[in-house]
């Protein structure tokens, strides 16, 4: 294949060159006004620069028949590289939309490669939206360990995490479910003595729901208080919220939780914490040997991505999220299918 270019005052000119030089088989590949002449002649005449091209195999010493099917060949060959050209750029369109769906909910680069990647090859294949997304819905699910919901491995429940996540109100929907709803006999602890009225919002609760409320102001004195309430169904343990970076303050937090025992505990997260704080969160609170995380303010944010960066990342089950602030409404048991529809707003694009 032999490619040219031909300048000329106006394009009949142009093409009456490219006849003469590649024949007339030769096919127009682009055309363009430009300017020629001396560089420092910015006003130079303006010409119609022509690309032209032409086989060098020649079709004139064929018979007119066998030189009509080579050409029909040619362009059926065309055609089908077309369709190929074509065909690729759909389903690469196609999975531009199911990954900027992934991104919007702000997964990591490398959890949505993992998820698109793991699709079966029909999703490629201009599936029904409707099936596509129960395809995306499952890889997503497949993330996240297991949840516990309601079923606690211990009696002690301690909370952990940083100021403003809601460990608190978060404490109080779960006793007052297994008070009221599940019939259950509780007790509420807290070692939070630092913030301003942490102990009377608490207070209210357990006046509310008729349980007894301990403060404990020492790790020894919350072994004793949980010693003391042995014969209760579930022992809630709230402590002071403390900024992942003030590795004292979490070792104080460690000393309480690690001093009673068998305790199940939890590490309260707010939706609202970007991906990169939360990582560091979960690095930074280790030494209170959390085992299960807790989600909160799912209604403060559109992006619920986050949930799956933490939950893949760290493998550990994400026992419950709360979508509110109403006690004890706004929580539930956090099950994998019902974090992957939120996180992709199925009911939104439904």
């Amino acid at each position: 294949m032999r490619m040219k270019r031909y300048y000329a005052t106006s394009i009949p000119e142009a093409l009456n060159q490219v006849r003469k030089d590649l024949g007339r088989d030769a096919i127009i590949v682009d055309q363009r006004r430009v300017r020629r002449g001396p560089w420092w002649n910015i006003l130079g005449r303006r010409y119609w620069e022509i690309t032209a091209a032409a086989d060098d195999n020649s079709y004139s010493s064929l018979s007119p028949f066998v030189q009509i099917e080579q050409r029909v060949q040619k362009v059926e060959s065309w055609l089908q590289e077309f369709s190929r050209n074509t065909a690729a750029a759909r389903k690469a369109a196609e999975a531009d939309r199911w990954r900027e769906v992934l991104e919007k909910a702000d997964l990591n680069s490398s959890l949505i490669d993992r998820v698109l990647s793991s699709l079966p090859e029909g999703y490629r294949n201009s599936q029904p939206p409707e099936v596509i997304w129960e395809q995306l819905v499952e890889q997503l699910a497949g993330l996240f360990a297991p949840g516990s919901g309601m079923q606690p491995s211990s009696k002690v429940l301690s909370f952990v995490g940083p100021t403003g996540v809601g460990k608190t109100t978060t404490l109080a929907k779960l006793a007052a479910l297994m008070a009221v709803y599940h019939r259950k006999r509780v007790a509420l602890i807290t070692t939070d003595t630092y913030r301003i009225g942490a102990v009377e919002q608490l207070r209210t609760y357990a006046e509310i729901l008729g349980v007894p409320l301990e403060v404990a102001n020492s790790p020894g004195q919350l072994r004793q208080q949980v010693s003391a309430h042995q014969d209760k169904d579930y022992i809630f343990i709230d402590t002071a919220g403390r900024p992942s970076r003030n590795a004292m303050m979490i070792q104080e937090v460690a000393g309480f939780t690690k001093g009673v025992g068998s305790s199940e505990t939890y590490l309260v997260l707010s939706c609202g914490t970007k991906t990169e704080d939360l990582f560091r969160i979960v690095k930074d609170f280790r030494p209170t040997q959390y085992r299960k995380l807790i989600f909160t303010k799912l209604d403060e944010t559109e992006s619920l991505g986050n949930i799956a960066n933490i939950g893949a990342s760290t493998g550990l089950p994400i026992a419950y999220i709360t979508t509110g602030q109403r006690v004890p409404d706004d929580i539930e048991a956090a099950q994998p299918r019902r974090l992957a529809e939120l996180i992709v707003g199925v009911q939104q694009h439904a």
